[in-house]
Order: C-alpha cells, then sequence, then structure tokens
C-alpha cells in the first residue's frame, strides 16, 4: 500500500484543487489566518476541513507545512445526482447507500465490498462524522472503493430531500424498525441510510424516511453490526428488484444547490 499523498501549504493545494485532483481532507492550524473564502469554496466542493492545534500538523511528518496539509484522496469523486440520473436513464433502479456517522474503516471497507457485490450504485459520505477517504479505506475494500462511485456531500439531510424529490425511496436501517427487510419493503428506487456504530441512525434521518426497516434477530442478539446489516439490506434488495433491465423508467430532473 503506498503512502498517503499529502500536500504543504496553500498555493499546492488550491492548485491541486483546481485542477481537479480529488482532495479527501485538509487540516489547517487553527492560529493561522487564512481567508474566509477559502473555506466557502472548500464548503461547496464538499472538501472536508478540520481546524486542529499546529502540534497536530507537525506530528502528520512536516514541520515546514506552513500552517495547512492536505490528503489527496486515492479515487475520484462523484455527483450522487448526476449517479442517479444516468442510472435511471440508463434504465435501472439506483441503490445507494448513505452513511451516517459511520467511522470504523472496516466497516465502511466492508461495505463498500458487499455495495459492489450486490450492484450498488454510489456511496454517499458526509464530508464530517465520517470516515474520512484514505488509502487505509482503500485496502479495507481490497481495492473495491475504486469501482464504486464515492459521493461527498456537506449535509445528509439535504442530501435525502434531493433524492426524495428525484423518485428514490429513503429507508433508514434501525434496529428499532417495525418493518421487516424481508417483507419485500425496498422495491424500485432506494437509498439505505446505515447508522453510527453505537447509536444507530441519527433520529433525525428517520423523521425524514419513508420507511424504517429491521433486521429480525434472536432474543440473544437485539442488534448487529453495521456492515453485517448493510450486506443484508443490499442483497434483499437486488433480490426483489433484479431484472436484466427496467425500462421506460419515469424520473424528474431537477436542478439542485445541493
Amino acid at each position: 500500500m503506498k503512502k498517503q499523498l499529502m500536500l504543504h501549504g496553500l498555493q499546492k493545494i488550491q492548485e491541486a484543487i483546481e485542477k481537479n485532483i480529488p482532495i479527501a481532507k485538509i487540516w489547517v492550524d487553527q492560529t493561522k489566518k487564512f481567508p474566509k473564502n477559502i473555506f466557502s469554496l472548500w464548503k461547496k466542493m464538499a472538501i472536508p476541513y478540520v481546524k486542529v492545534p499546529a502540534i497536530t500538523l507537525r506530528k502528520m511528518g512536516n514541520v515546514h507545512n506552513r500552517g495547512i496539509i492536505a490528503w489527496v484522496s486515492p479515487v475520484s469523486f462523484s455527483n450522487v445526482e448526476e449517479v442517479v440520473s444516468s442510472t435511471f436513464e440508463n434504465g435501472n433502479y439506483p441503490l445507494l447507500a448513505l452513511l451516517d456517522r459511520i467511522t470504523d474503516v472496516g466497516n465502511v471497507g466492508n461495505i463498500i465490498r458487499s455495495g459492489l457485490a450486490a450492484g450498488v450504485n454510489a456511496l454517499v459520505i458526509p464530508t464530517k462524522g465520517c470516515c474520512s477517504i484514505h488509502n487505509q479505506l482503500l485496502k479495507s475494500s481490497s481495492g473495491g472503493m475504486l469501482y464504486l462511485p464515492i459521493c461527498p456531500v456537506n449535509c445528509l439531510k439535504e442530501t435525502i430531500l434531493l433524492l426524495k424529490k428525484m423518485g428514490i425511496k429513503i429507508i433508514a436501517c434501525s434496529e428499532k424498525g417495525k418493518t421487516s427487510i424481508f417483507e419485500n419493503c425496498c422495491k424500485g428506487a432506494t437509498a439505505f441510510i446505515l447508522g453510527n456504530e453505537h447509536d444507530g441512525v441519527h433520529p433525525s434521518l428517520i423523521q425524514l424516511s419513508d420507511q424504517v426497516c429491521s433486521i429480525p434477530t434472536s432474543p440473544k442478539m437485539s442488534s448487529i453490526n453495521v456492515a453485517s446489516a448493510a450486506t443484508l439490506f443490499f442483497f434483499k434488495w437486488k433480490e426483489v428488484n433484479d431484472t436484466p433491465s427496467i425500462k421506460k423508467l419515469k424520473f424528474r430532473n431537477i436542478n439542485s444547490k445541493f
């Protein structure tokens, strides 16, 4: 596995962004002053950044970092709206996985591998609160993230509202769901929300969901690992919707600010 490529200094980082080199994350010395419009630009482009103590940057390997370090992503990123539109246009139902605060790189790697096997069209990852896109994730996914479109978003709530307008059914995967995934609740264009390892899908996202589905389990174990659960949800969707081609699908193509 190659060492994570890092860029140092604002000028080099901005040049990389202008050349469409994908940036996984930016660390900024909290004591340094940078133009405010830079942060607005990063947010608009869904580039995650965090302000940290100067010692954090020094520990990352370069004492002459000029107050800012960026990780170059090992993969290019995709736009979720474009992925959904192209999938519909090709005569297929989109299947998306939305990650809600999943931080363990092993879990995200396994979700990517299962998603590829089941035909997931894209993985949607918030720029804050989730596992970062880096070389360790590439290794954890056994290279799978090179083939599954990764879509960073600033706000998962806004993305959910956008997907609903495009005709995507939103299903929150939660042990609190009253509907079993085995009741064929996931027919058609679907986005599964997969929740945090400790407290599951956030209540605010559950409220936005069209349905909350669970996996029936033995009383001896009330919950299962999020990556294992994702595999079951993905392949149940595949079983319900797996046809050679779904013709004459109608979808809404809208202009979005998200």
